[in-house]
């Protein structure tokens, strides 16, 4: 289970935050979790992270097994997972207007699934990855600038700094 909420979503973050380029090295975390663990879980916060590593996959069929599976569970799986796994879809088939607006409706949300501030905080990676793929800067400028006035973040600084103005 650590190693899908830590692992999975670290490498996810890393290519939404444009710090790894090419195939993430995920096949190693879906590995050592059941596949049902990630494809039929019992909890919006395991979905959650099965979603992010199956994203991290390109994995779309098993991506919209979870969604199935979501749809079919508890309130919170239904009203925020399904949604993620279909801003998910969206991002690995690059329609990335579509995939930016579905991840700012998920973000008021976000604290039904539990686990930290951080560990939610990869939704808004995936949220400004695809702003700017969209060509947002300016919202994506906007979600920045936020971002640091919660808090400080030298990567946010250099992401805000080569938005184009």
């Amino acid at each position: 289970m650590r190693a899908l909420v830590d692992s999975g979503s670290l490498l996810w973050r890393a290519r939404m935050s444009r710090n790894w380029t090419g195939r993430v090295p995920v096949d190693g975390v879906l590995d050592a979790v059941a596949r049902d663990l990630v494809e039929r879980p019992s909890t919006a916060f395991t979905a959650l992270h099965g979603a992010f590593a199956l994203a991290a996959a390109g994995d779309l069929p098993a991506l919209r097994r979870l969604r199935a599976h979501a749809a079919g569970a508890d309130p919170v799986q239904r009203e925020v997972v399904v949604p993620l796994c279909g801003a998910l879809e969206a991002v690995l088939e690059e329609e990335w207007a579509t995939a930016a607006r579905e991840l700012r409706a998920l973000l008021p949300s976000l604290r039904r699934v539990g686990g930290s501030a951080a560990q939610r905080e990869i939704v808004e990676e995936t949220l400004l990855y695809a702003l700017v793929e969209a060509g947002h800067s300016d919202t994506a400028r906007h979600l920045l600038e936020q971002r640091l006035d919660r808090r400080a973040s030298p990567l946010d600084r250099r992401r805000l700094a080569g938005l184009s103005h």
